[in-house]
C-alpha cells in the first residue's frame, strides 16, 4: 500500500464578497471612485516538509530571495496565510479589476525581481500544491483558481503585458 504525504496541513478557504463605493486606480493609472464588487479569499494552511524535503523549503527560499523574512509568522513558522482582495469595477467605459494581496496579514506587493520568486511560490501553491491537497474541496478548488487569477493579473501588471486567456 502506497502512502501518500504531502507538506500541506489544515487547509481553510474561505471567500467573501460585497459592494461598496470606494477609489480604485483605472487601467490608465488615474485614480477613480464609484461602485465596486469587492471580493475576499482568505487561504490558510501549514507546510511542512514532504517526503521530498520540498513544501517548506521552498515557501524559506521565496521569502528568502524576496528579502521578505519579517512576513514569516513568528509564533508559527509553518503558518500561511493568504489574503487576496480582488475589486471589479464597471465604470460604464470598461469593465477592469484591481487585486492586492496579504500574506501573513502584511500587504504585499510585486515591486521588483526579488519579488518574482514569491508570487511564483503563491502561482504554484494556488495553481497545483492545495488544489491537489487531500483536504481541498471543489469550493476550495474554486477559490484558489480565482486566487491564481489574481496573481497572473498581478504579474501581467508588473511585465506591463495582457493577462492569457
Amino acid at each position: 500500500m502506497a502512502i501518500s504525504f504531502t507538506g500541506i496541513k489544515n487547509l481553510s478557504v474561505t471567500s467573501s464578497n460585497h459592494q461598496q463605493i470606494g477609489s480604485y486606480y483605472t487601467p490608465t493609472g488615474e485614480l477613480g471612485s464609484g461602485m465596486k464588487d469587492v471580493t475576499y479569499v482568505d487561504i490558510s494552511y501549514n507546510v511542512t516538509d514532504d517526503e521530498k524535503g520540498n513544501d517548506h523549503d521552498k515557501y524559506i527560499e521565496a521569502l528568502s530571495r524576496a528579502n521578505k523574512f519579517y512576513l514569516l509568522n513568528k509564533y508559527d513558522p509553518t503558518k500561511v496565510q493568504i489574503q487576496m482582495k480582488l475589486a471589479e469595477i464597471d465604470n460604464d467605459v470598461i469593465k477592469f479589476s484591481n487585486v492586492s494581496f496579504k500574506l501573513n496579514n502584511n500587504p504585499i506587493a510585486l515591486n521588483n525581481d526579488n519579488d518574482l520568486k514569491l508570487y511564483q511560490y503563491l502561482a504554484d501553491m494556488t495553481r497545483e500544491h492545495l488544489k491537489n491537497s487531500d483536504k481541498a474541496t471543489d469550493y476550495d478548488k474554486k477559490m484558489l483558481d480565482i486566487t491564481n487569477e489574481g496573481i497572473n493579473m498581478v504579474a501581467m501588471d508588473y511585465f506591463e503585458c495582457e493577462p492569457v486567456k
